[in-house]
């Protein structure tokens, strides 16, 4: 499969109107994905490719792809582009793929199918496209839906889908933070810290200040040999299970469930387990972020959470 870009010599006199609005031309996702790249990585066009290299079973590399590497925009252009595409997630219809606790740029599609010679009002493709962090980026990736039912913008669509990815692709690689966690609806007393737990890793609550512990569990799980190369390989875990209910374990119970599953824990509070995110009994796969919200008073722990499919949190009163 290939674009679609024709020569002016082709264009009717409606053209030029035609291709503001992004109509007569068309690319493929591969496409669309090295154009954003070749912004992100200061302006070079990279030959994409599908495999990193085939290893023999002695570990030797047996075939490696050639790619080339061809600077096509000035460095001041992708620093500009970014600027752009940044406030097209923080202010423009990009939104919903705004990342927590990174920086990102991207944009937003929303195209009409042409069928039968002409554009479609039914059918439509949703898209987003983007990378992060801004400044250095790691990932780029596109989200495309195919005729969406019902409501068809990339925005609202295309973009939670790469936010939910990308953000959790960037913890995977153990890519830094250059942008504060969102908790402005969590209280300054309750305010959250990042906890990794990985398997054969044990935590006692009651050893450590609560302030000390997300720090030394992090200490204990990325600490790596100082001669040990960082890995190349990325292995991803699909295979679903039921996320348990965490309702009335203390800290240390929860984070020995989540050890032994290969959840990655956000702890809000302290006390007992009164609410989390995603709630108990959805489907939910190894490397998943689960957020859950404690608290030390018996009026919190008989109230109800709730929890929204963006992620915010509402306590009620029983």
């Amino acid at each position: 499969m290939v674009g679609l870009l024709r020569p002016p010599s082709q264009w009717s006199r409606i053209s030029i109107g035609a291709l503001s609005l992004g109509q007569e031309v068309g690319v493929t996702p591969l496409q669309m994905l090295t154009a954003a790249s070749a912004i992100a990585n200061g302006g070079y066009l990279v030959t994409p490719r599908v495999v990193r290299h085939i290893l023999t079973p002695e570990g030797d590399v047996f075939y490696e792809p050639q790619t080339s590497r061809k600077q096509i925009l000035r460095p001041e252009t992708t620093l500009q582009m970014k600027e752009a595409l940044s406030l097209a997630v923080t202010d423009g219809t990009g939104r919903n793929a705004q990342l927590d606790g990174y920086s990102s740029g991207g944009k937003t599609g929303t195209a009409q199918k042409f069928v039968d010679g002409k554009y479609s009002d039914t059918l439509f493709i949703a898209s987003y496209v983007g990378f992060a962090p801004l400044d250095d980026p790691v990932v780029a990736a596109i989200v495309v839906i195919n005729e969406p039912q019902g409501e068809y913008y990339g925005g609202h669509l295309a973009a939670p889908a790469f936010k939910a990815i990308v953000e959790q692709s960037l913890i995977h690689l153990r890519v830094p933070r250059d942008q504060p966690l969102g908790m402005e609806e969590v209280p300054p007393q309750t305010a959250s810290r990042e906890l990794v737990v990985s398997q054969g890793v044990s935590v006692k609550e009651e050893q450590l200040p609560l302030e000390q512990l997300a720090e030394t569990v992090l200490t204990l799980i990325q600490e790596e040999p100082a001669n040990q190369k960082p890995r190349n390989t990325i292995t991803v875990e699909t295979k679903p299970f039921s996320m348990p209910d965490f309702s009335g374990l203390s800290l240390r119970e929860v984070v020995q469930r989540c050890t032994s599953l290969g959840l990655r824990l956000k702890v809000s509070g302290s006390g007992v387990a009164i609410g989390q995110n995603p709630p108990a009994r959805s489907k939910v796969s190894k490397g998943r972020v689960c957020e859950v919200f404690f608290s030390s008073s018996s009026k919190d722990a008989s109230s109800r959470v709730a929890l929204y499919s963006d992620g915010s949190v509402a306590a009620r009163a029983p």
